[in-house]
């Protein structure tokens, strides 16, 4: 029994990793293509549920003046929950994309445009502001991020 425990323990890695990677093997076995996939969520940096007075927004990072469909993701700690995001440039004006509900996981998923003028260039800010559908404030939080010129 201990001469198959290193085996086992080689075998147990091997689905691991092909668990992390999309391996593509064709009929006669052998393998067609390996691609390196994105590690499944739990084990990077998950969204976790949190409290109802609870919020958070994921990073947003450093984004081009002009670019479109930025995504932002909040923790809203519980589903059928309003999203309002609000987003303000380093030229002081500012933009509200539509509001969203959050998914059954309590995830909101919102996008933006970032505006083309060269103006906005510099530190921005996001914020967001969680109610019930009937207008109960629930939680608030902000996120810094950068627009590129």
């Amino acid at each position: 029994m201990l001469a198959l425990l290193p085996r086992l323990t080689l075998a147990l890695i091997a689905a691991v990793l092909i668990l992390l990677c999309e391996v593509a093997v064709d009929v006669t076995g052998r393998v067609a293509s390996v691609s390196a996939r994105a590690l499944p969520s739990p084990l990077i940096d998950a969204p976790t549920r949190t409290s109802d007075d609870e919020v958070s927004l994921e990073e947003i990072g450093k984004v081009k003046r002009g670019k479109e469909h930025v995504l932002v993701v909040g923790q809203v700690g519980d589903s059928g929950l309003v999203c309002k995001l609000k987003l303000k440039y380093a030229d002081g004006n500012a933009d509200s994309p539509d509001d969203v509900i959050s998914d059954k996981d309590g995830i909101c998923v919102m996008f933006f445009d970032v505006p083309v003028r060269r103006s906005v260039a510099g530190d921005a800010i996001a914020k967001l502001r969680v109610e019930t559908t009937r207008g109960k404030f629930k939680g608030k939080t902000s996120q810094g991020f950068t627009v590129k010129p």
